[in-house]
């Protein structure tokens, strides 16, 4: 029987929201799962791709064995092999396809007809995606053509939807009406399908005053939209990736992990709903 992923794009226009991590995180616990996982990093930073493989050897990447390929190459006849553009990682049952920095020439606010459909057809493989369970991209932190493009592979799938990492603070929460305006021009221009599957409190601090307060205004202003499980501020996360295994396999009785494993179950739940109506 052929899969329909887990698609997910993570976004938010706010940087140092835990983006990333909990990207990095989430795909570890789906990994533990026996799930095959591929993330795509669509940010020219290149964090998730260097967490995986060092610096070193993702600067020494070539712009052709990365996602940049896709997009240079959008307007080709011939799209790009994504097995070609897939490696393998240290850790089990993770591929990804890596970033490179030349995509932040390509990074555009405006762009052709159809240039934004490079990532979709990329994926558009009767092979593909049924070798995955879940596939994540990683958006760099603006509402820019590599974000749009994440969202349109996502939408175009059985189950996508976007997730948004936050802070419960006032600067990490003030982008959000951004994000929430660019999925709907996204539903209106391209696929009505589009799913915000939810927003993820990061970096919590339960004891802080200030956390505890925003946290109460976002569920309140969002409700249901947001994730029941919060991702800790807790220095397990910072040492898992120092040691490039996400924290479900690096230290899984943690309430770090836990937390992560529960977020996880979650996601579950609501891609079984978004199928469920999709299906009607």
């Amino acid at each position: 029987m052929e899969r329909q992923p887990l698609m997910l794009a993570f976004s938010n226009q706010k940087g140092g929201v835990g983006k990333t991590s909990n990207l990095f995180h989430l795909a570890g616990e789906f990994a533990k799962r026996k799930k095959r996982v591929l993330v795509v990093d669509c940010d020219p930073q290149g964090s998730l791709s260097q967490v995986f493989f060092g610096s070193e050897k993702w600067e020494q990447l070539p712009r052709e064995r990365t996602l940049a390929e896709v997009f240079s190459r959008w307007n080709d006849s011939v799209v790009p092999d994504w097995q070609g553009l897939i490696f393998e990682t240290p850790v089990d049952n993770i591929y990804v396809v890596p970033s490179h920095l030349s995509l932040l020439e390509l990074n555009l606010s405006t762009w052709d007809d159809e240039q934004d459909l490079a990532l979709l057809h990329f994926l558009d493989d009767e092979e593909a995606l049924p070798v995955f369970d879940v596939v994540f991209f990683d958006t760099p932190p603006n509402l820019q053509l590599l974000t749009w493009s994440a969202m349109i592979a996502c939408a175009a799938g059985r189950y996508g939807g976007v997730v948004t990492p936050l802070i419960p603070e006032d600067f990490a929460s003030q982008g959000l009406v951004h994000v929430k305006r660019f999925i709907e021009r996204v539903r209106e221009r391209r696929f009505p399908e589009l799913a915000w599957t939810g927003l993820c409190l990061c970096m919590v601090q339960s004891r802080l005053s200030v956390h505890i307060a925003y946290e109460e205004q976002i569920r309140n202003a969002y409700n249901d939209l947001v994730f029941s499980p919060t991702i800790p501020q807790a220095s397990v996360f910072k040492e898992a990736i120092s040691a490039r295994t996400p924290v479900s396999l690096f230290k899984p009785q943690t309430a770090g992990a836990k937390q992560v494993a529960a977020l996880a179950d979650e996601l579950l739940k609501r891609a079984r709903k978004t199928q469920t109506r999709k299906a009607a």
